[in-house]
């Protein structure tokens, strides 16, 4: 639309800035201590609706531009520019009610692994996004690629998110109870009678919860600014030192995605059939993915695939990680007090977007101005540093017994 990479940086930049301000927003619509289900299933469904629906609304103006002047495509990026960010403020008022709801519906002992599930269909879209692109352009150019105008292409990709999204909510509609009665706390596929030796982070004292929602917040941060720089320094560096193509720098990060999902696929199966602890696995998957962060450095003679090894193991490994430090937080937030399911929320989201949303900037400022070692220094220390702070984490749990 003639706009400078700068501004079009902006349509991702918005994107954690206004689901920081919309998730601030959005936690005073609902009260955990006072839980009204069927208000909050109204407010994810109204809210989610408007989000949804803005999308061929932008849809229009984008392929309207297709045949306007300069002026008129620049007015029509900014308009949607705006359009984007107030839409994904709105949608991100729905985020801690919907969470909310989530904790109350799942059994304590189910936490840790749905979370974990989570984290891998989160990765599973960042691998199936682009794949579903591909296949939507195909659909609309007929593989003739040069005959569509990018700008549409645009537009068709928000008109396929919308159908996404539209299919999405009618589940949502169909599934969320307007009654719900709360989840047991022993129920589940773990149960405490068993002879497994369990992680019972609900079990631990008052003072110890209370550490450890304050920690898994803390990681947050650090995870969400690691795994924003992966994302771009991966395609810089391929495409800046070792000259790959556009396409082959894309493909790289489905391998690395790929691997995301098999690593928390077999960690959530041994977590869930008791073969492993959650916490041994919590431990193991950091350390590795600390260990494996000194293959960010330039190898000559091992060329970009110790940096494609590195990437699969801090990505896949951060999936992992992830899904169990949001089980354990919501298994040890405590309704009526400073570290409640509301207060996690909030304060996790804030540190993960704006993480999220420093991470590639300081990353490509560090490959600008130091290269991939000075990179690599950075990116080493934060991953021994989350570390230990998993370390002291899990001895809180193991302390507890």
């Amino acid at each position: 639309m003639g706009e400078s990479a700068t501004a079009s940086g902006l349509m991702i930049g918005v994107v954690p800035m206004g689901a920081l301000i919309g998730m601030v927003a959005g936690k005073g619509l609902i009260s955990e201590n006072d839980w009204n289900q069927r208000y909050a299933r109204k407010i994810f469904l109204y809210l989610h609706g408007l989000w949804i629906f803005s999308m061929p609304a932008m849809a229009l103006i984008i392929q309207a531009s297709v045949e306007w002047g300069p002026r008129g495509k620049r007015l029509s990026f900014w308009g949607v520019l705006s359009l984007y960010f107030l839409t994904m403020t709105i949608g991100s008022m729905m985020m801690v009610p919907w969470r909310t709801m989530w904790n109350l519906f799942t059994p304590q002992t189910d936490k840790t692994f749905w979370s974990m599930m989570t984290q891998c269909s989160k990765t599973f879209g960042f691998v199936g996004g682009p794949i579903y692109f591909a296949f939507l352009s195909f659909l609309v150019d007929g593989g003739q690629a040069s005959q569509v105008s990018p700008i549409s292409m645009m537009s068709w990709a928000l008109i396929g998110g919308f159908f996404i999204q539209a299919i999405e909510l009618l589940l949502a509609a169909a599934v969320f109870p307007t009654v719900v009665r709360q989840a047991d706390s022993d129920s589940g596929q773990l149960q405490a009678g068993s002879d497994y030796k369990l992680d019972r982070v609900e079990s631990l004292p008052p003072s110890t919860r209370e550490r450890l929602v304050w920690n898994v917040v803390y990681y947050c941060y650090e995870r969400g600014f690691t795994m924003s720089a992966i994302e771009v320094s991966t395609v810089m560096i391929l495409q800046d030192s070792y000259g790959w193509t556009e396409s082959l720098s894309g493909m790289s990060f489905a391998i690395v995605g790929a691997g995301g999902i098999v690593m928390t696929g077999v960690s959530a199966a041994l977590a869930s059939w008791k073969l492993v602890t959650e916490s041994l696995i919590f431990l193991s998957i950091m350390c590795l993915g600390a260990c494996s962060s000194i293959l960010l450095f330039r190898f000559e003679f091992l060329g970009p695939f110790s940096l494609l090894f590195a990437d699969v193991v801090l990505y896949g490994g951060a999936s992992v990680a992830n899904g169990i430090a949001e089980g354990w937080a919501c298994r040890a937030a405590t309704a009526r007090t400073s570290y409640s399911i509301k207060a996690y929320l909030t304060h996790s989201m804030i540190g993960f977007s704006i993480s999220r949303f420093g991470g590639p900037i300081v990353a490509g400022f560090l490959l600008d101005h130091g290269g991939q070692n000075l990179y690599a220094v950075v990116q080493s220390a934060l991953c021994f540093l989350a570390a230990g702070m998993v370390y002291r984490t899990v001895s809180l749990v193991w302390n507890g017994w």
